[in-house]
């Protein structure tokens, strides 16, 4: 009976722990406190050695790998989680996997989604680079149509619902992406192996999966318009659905919040045409990457202060840090978490890894 009873405490006693352990992961997320864990340099390529200018730099974490995009330069670029290089893919153009101007990445399901900012689309690509969709048309005429984009910027997702900054349509576009249909997809666009004749079947079983390839498609939802979105350049959306973007114009740098299509709240406003009005805690000078952390924080991009500030869902401030690599200050542009919850920072030519 003591064995039996015994074995019974130990059982509950490890239930506890187990049930403490995701209330703490779930509920109760340390907050990035802004402490250096690791950074790198990117070696600069041809084009970067020769003085093109880069002004946007967005970056997503997929399965270990940190995937980087920067305009104007037309590919991505992908790193081990400790900085190693592993690889590239795209080239600058207008076909189906060649971008124009890439400005900002997101990854869902193992799949990157890539802004293409001057080929106004959204490109989709397995992660070894492999063109896999397009959202939107690939042309100049700069359309107010739904699913077309003029210069589309700012990713986010929230489940299967994917958030596009429409910049110069000054709207925000939202999408279901329904993926990983493969062979029905094939038959239902009258896609057919092509089988030749023959004793190989080891053969015509290799081209049957060549066709049988991972495809996704998506849905237009609704779009969110009107006089509180101008502008919008990064969004982020937390667990509830309430989405944040980035902006900025005669008013300065702001940050917008909206539940659905409605504007609920403006909480941060910081002009930089006066001295000093863009510097202090909550006050921005050229305001980038925005994103929202399981520990239920905002976390911002300061380019211009070379720094990541951190809110409250209220829009209270909490604290910020310096990004800074063993030289000197970098602009922070785009934000990503790893699967460790560490955050990723990326700025022209720098990554550095914070918790």
């Amino acid at each position: 009976m003591p064995v039996v009873l015994l074995r019974i405490i130990v059982e509950y006693v490890e239930v506890c722990v187990r049930l403490c352990k995701m209330c703490t992961l779930t509920y109760f997320a340390q907050p990035i406190a802004g402490i250096l864990l690791r950074q790198w340099m990117r070696y600069p390529s041809s084009e970067e050695r020769l003085g093109v200018h880069r002004d946007v730099a967005s970056l997503a974490v997929s399965e270990g790998v940190v995937y980087v995009v920067e305009a104007p330069l037309s590919y991505v670029r992908s790193f081990s989680s400790e900085g190693a290089f592993l690889g590239m893919f795209g080239r600058y153009g207008s076909a189906d996997g060649e971008l124009i101007q890439p400005c900002a990445i997101a990854a869902k399901d193992g799949q990157l989604f890539v802004s293409d900012w001057a080929n106004h689309c959204i490109q989709v690509f397995e992660h070894d680079g492999k063109f896999i969709h397009r959202i939107g048309i690939c042309d100049n005429s700069h359309s107010w149509s739904s699913d077309e984009f003029c210069c589309p910027q700012g990713l986010c997702f929230r489940g299967q619902r994917l958030y596009v900054a429409d910049r110069m349509n000054d709207r925000i576009q939202v999408f279901e992406i329904h993926g990983n249909q493969r062979e029905e997809d094939n038959k239902r666009n009258g896609c057919k192996p092509n089988i030749k004749m023959g004793k190989n079947k080891r053969k015509r079983k290799r081209e049957k999966r060549e066709i049988n390839t991972t495809m996704i498609h998506h849905s237009f939802l609704f779009s969110i318009v009107g006089q509180h979105v101008h502008n919008p350049s990064w969004l982020g959306v937390n667990a509830q659905g309430l989405l944040y973007m980035t902006s900025y114009g005669d008013d300065g740098d702001q940050i917008k919040v909206f539940d659905n299509t409605e504007c609920v709240r403006t909480w941060v406003k910081a002009g930089y045409d006066t001295v000093n009005s863009g510097h202090g805690e909550g006050r921005f000078l050229f305001l980038n990457g925005i994103i929202v952390g399981a520990d239920e924080r905002v976390y911002v991009c300061d380019s211009g202060n070379a720094q990541v500030q951190v809110f409250r869902q209220d829009g209270t401030f909490v604290h910020q840090w310096e990004t800074r690599n063993k030289y000197n200050p970098f602009a922070p542009y785009g934000l990503a978490f790893g699967g460790d919850g560490d955050l990723f920072v990326a700025g022209p030519c720098n990554i550095a890894v914070y918790v």
